[in-house]
């Protein structure tokens, strides 16, 4: 029998995988068994990230491209039924990987033709439902990067003030306000970066008309 793809999905990037308690975790799920958490497709991975909702919802109205960092994992101790554990993994297909990976590989994706509407999960807590996902093939991107140098800041200096803060936590617990200045920044940015462009346009355009 053909087993199902390990995948394991973040909007930061993971640079090693190593087996642990996820801090962020439903108040149900298990709190003593150190795992890798995957699903078999793109689909459920986002399913099964807390607020992927908020963090898609935030993306979109920051002006960033939302995309999602998919690992595609090889392991040789793996809990394919997780349902003892995990109160929604009917719905997610959540399985744990037990030990460090074998081998993996990442591929971006952009995630597309969505839409989002907010609701209650099955404990009645507050989520923002995601429906209609349709993921293409992306560059590699750094979406933290993306985010800071996209208001205009030095990204390497952040990351030295706030070495701790992942785009996840960001993204995930903005309210409105602050929302709206970082698209308020980023769109300033952009502008001025497409004026710098035309202007280095023009001024090479000149210069050729120069020389002739």
């Amino acid at each position: 029998m053909k087993r199902p793809k390990l995948i394991h999905c973040s909007f930061d990037e993971v640079y090693d995988f190593e087996p642990r308690v996820p801090k962020s975790r439903s108040e149900y799920e298990d709190d003593q068994i150190k795992r890798i958490c995957v699903s078999p497709t793109i689909r459920q991975c986002i399913d099964a990230i807390p607020r992927a909702g908020n963090i898609m919802r935030f993306m979109r109205e920051v002006g960033m491209p939302v995309v999602i960092h998919a690992y595609y994992l090889e392991a040789n101790r793996v809990e394919y039924d997780t349902t003892e554990y995990v109160p929604d993994a009917d719905a997610t297909g959540e399985m744990w990987v037990l030990e460090k990976p074998t081998d993996w590989k990442r591929i971006d994706y952009e995630l597309t033709c969505f839409s989002l509407k907010d609701g209650k999960d099955r404990n009645g807590a507050d989520i923002t439902w995601v429906y209609g996902v349709w993921p293409v093939r992306h560059k590699y991107t750094d979406n933290l990067r993306e985010l800071i140098e996209g208001m205009g800041e030095d990204y390497d200096d952040f990351r030295r003030q706030c070495p701790d803060l992942t785009f996840r936590l960001i993204a995930g617990n903005l309210g409105d306000d602050l929302i709206k200045e970082f698209r308020e920044r980023r769109e300033k940015v952009t502008k001025k970066r497409l004026y710098e462009n035309l202007e280095r346009r023009v001024a090479a355009y000149r210069e050729k008309e120069a020389v002739k």
